[in-house]
């Protein structure tokens, strides 16, 4: 399959993130002093639509800026990525969407959003990207966008039998009927717990979550744990990947580049085993560089 037949949209957020280095991250109440500061492209709909289309897919952006310089220069740099911007909204009454972000030495980081104009990602803008859904392979959708717009989605997307790739995040209760329709769920420990009420002390009740999804109604569930891997399901079965093991310098964006390069690789028509693999390659490399947007792997570099 080449490059031009994988056709993927892209439903969700983007932001400009406002990033500090920092030599930790503080405690609560607590001033530091941090070293860099620097603005990056970001919004988890916008990551996973930049990642994948470095990774050589056909990709549509169907999301919301506000009418203000940072929505210019994110229009401009989706474009520049050869990701598709016709069903991306410029909305007058909200700003952009901002991430403010502390990373610390080890890589690790806080993030607070101010959602802005993503909030207005509503039906009328699914309904004007309608036929980018129809002619779409898999459609990628995450929870920085308002709920019911993502019920409706994911609605739209199986009424033209297409396949769907939910990333809980950030971390929500999703409705049982909504999670029917999904066919893989991608969440972290900390959402895996808040969809299925489960404690995640110990190891073997990660195992409990996926189980309990599937009964849910999802088809497959794909849990990213960071450095400890991934567990997911194949068939009735539990499979563990381990993490690569490389020098982490910054965790942003490593859950889109993931779920990104999950979508790219079953498009491929690759199995879950094989994607569930490769999205860790992807990711392993996004967290060894700096920044969101700019950590994200081209496909040559890959190879």
């Amino acid at each position: 399959m080449n490059d031009q037949d994988m056709k993927i949209v892209v439903i969700g957020s983007i932001n400009m993130d406002l990033v500090i280095m920092a030599p930790r991250l503080p405690s609560c109440g607590e001033t530091i002093l941090g070293t860099d500061f620097f603005t990056n492209p970001g919004g988890k709909g916008a990551n996973q639509a930049v990642a994948a289309a470095r990774l050589g897919a056909n990709v549509e952006m169907i999301g919301c800026v506000g009418n203000d310089p940072f929505g210019q220069e994110l229009i401009a740099n989706l474009q520049n990525e050869k990701v598709g911007i016709s069903n991306i909204k410029i909305c007058n009454e909200s700003p952009t969407g901002i991430a403010v972000i502390t990373v610390d030495q080890e890589g690790q980081n806080t993030i607070v959003v101010s959602s802005g104009a993503n909030k207005k990602v509503g039906i009328n803008l699914l309904q004007q990207g309608e036929e980018a859904i129809k002619q779409a392979d898999i459609v990628l959708i995450q929870l920085e966008i308002p709920l019911a717009t993502v019920y409706e989605a994911i609605k739209l997307t199986k009424r033209y039998n297409k396949f769907v790739i939910l990333n809980p995040a950030p971390a929500l209760e999703i409705d049982t009927e909504i999670l029917k329709l999904v066919d893989i769920i991608t969440p972290n420990k900390t959402e895996g717990n808040i969809l299925t009420n489960t404690a995640l002390s110990l190891k073997k009740n990660e195992e409990e979550v996926i189980k309990r999804l599937l009964k849910m109604g999802v088809k497959n569930v794909v849990m990213t744990c960071g450095g400890e891997g991934v567990i997911y399901n194949d068939n009735d079965d539990i499979q563990r990947i381990p993490a690569y093991p490389v020098k982490v310098v910054d965790t942003t964006a490593a859950g889109d580049c993931f779920n990104a390069a999950l979508a790219v690789a079953i498009t491929e028509g690759n199995s879950l085993s094989q994607a569930v693999d490769y999205a860790q390659k992807v990711a392993s490399f996004a967290v060894s560089h700096k920044g969101a947007q700019q950590s994200l792997p081209f496909r040559k570099q890959l190879l």
